[in-house]
């Protein structure tokens, strides 16, 4: 399933462990910045939004139009495609 987001999406957690699971962050113009570790996966542009997605299986994530960040604090147990759409933002992983 995929899981898009826009700005000012608000707070948001979902449980979906059926199959794999993407993060569509391509209609976010402001700056995000995420985690990535063996417990979940952690998003959120410095205001009020935030998606938290604890032990459910995000194999996919799409960037969004800025200058995004990802942390990563631990390898999970999958494999996870980091993806940027192509814009002029400059993207971190550390």
């Amino acid at each position: 399933d995929t899981y898009a987001f826009r700005d000012n999406w608000g707070v948001d957690r979902f449980a979906d462990s059926a199959g794999n699971n993407a993060l569509d962050f391509s209609g976010v113009t402001t700056k995000l910045t995420g985690t990535v570790s063996a417990k979940g996966t952690e998003f959120y542009d410095g205001e009020e939004n935030r998606i938290r997605v604890s032990r459910q299986p995000v194999t996919d994530i799409l960037l969004g139009q800025n200058d995004d960040t990802v942390y990563l604090k631990d390898f999970p147990d999958r494999a996870i495609a980091v993806r940027d759409q192509g814009a002029n933002g400059l993207n971190r992983l550390d």
